[in-house]
């Protein structure tokens, strides 16, 4: 049909029956995915359902913009709601990667008698900002908080030595003068006493790149670089 892109695919636990048949009720267009029920002693069922909604993201990628249709994610809130954050992190990720793909995390409170018609009637209001907030959470009360990152104040560098590191250990950092590569470089350095730092990445060692080196070469007392595409097999 001609709304087909705009009907929710719906992710939720098979164990949820109540929420289940009212969503099929209040939703009737949407599609409704079953993942299996989470807990401490299930890994199997943590990696099932990340497959699965991996392969789903997959197919409406590779089908194109006219298939692709919002992903709602639906997390009770119980000792188990831990377990739903590697399908999180996926479905953000899909979303940075993709973002015609629209997101949904809501996390809800079912102890209250009557939190199913409070509920639904929270979720088609989310259904009609689709391109909004990414993680929300319903309380107990019904308040609305919305999941953001902040920037936070690190506490000072200590020169306290990194556990499992000792004079003599190499680290190769892949991507040394990258962001990500630099952090972790500098820390090494100056913490990781006695340890020689290996740094790669394809690019040359010129230019910015070189300044960068130079910088850490300065803060690092056994450090090289080395010019080469991990990838392939010969260059490693």
């Amino acid at each position: 049909s001609s709304s087909r892109g705009t009907d929710p695919v719906f992710l939720a636990s098979d164990s949820q029956s109540e929420l289940l048949n009212s969503l099929s009720e209040e939703f009737p267009r949407a599609r409704i995915e079953l993942l299996s029920p989470l807990h401490a002693d299930s890994p199997s069922a943590i990696r099932a359902n990340f497959l699965h909604v991996f392969d789903l993201i997959r197919m409406m990628v590779r089908n194109g913009v006219e298939s692709i249709r919002p992903i709602v994610l639906l997390v009770p809130e119980a000792p188990e709601s831990a377990f739903y954050a590697a399908l999180s992190g996926l479905l953000k990720t899909a979303h940075l990667e993709h973002p015609s793909l629209a997101i949904k995390i809501i996390h809800f409170s079912s102890h209250d008698s009557r939190w199913l018609p409070k509920f639904l009637g929270r979720l088609k209001i989310e259904m009609t900002s689709l391109q909004g907030d990414l993680e929300i959470r319903y309380t107990q009360r019904g308040e609305r908080e919305v999941v953001q990152l902040g920037e936070i104040a690190l506490p000072k560098h200590s020169e306290r030595p990194i556990s499992g590191l000792g004079k003599g250990d190499v680290v190769w950092v892949i991507g040394g003068l990258g962001g990500l590569g630099m952090i972790f470089a500098r820390h090494l350095g100056r913490s990781g006493k006695g340890i020689k730092l290996v740094l790669s990445g394809r690019s040359p060692l010129q230019g910015g790149n070189r300044e960068l080196f130079r910088e850490l070469e300065a803060e690092c007392s056994d450090i090289i670089y080395l010019q080469g595409d991990v990838s392939n097999l010969s260059d490693v």
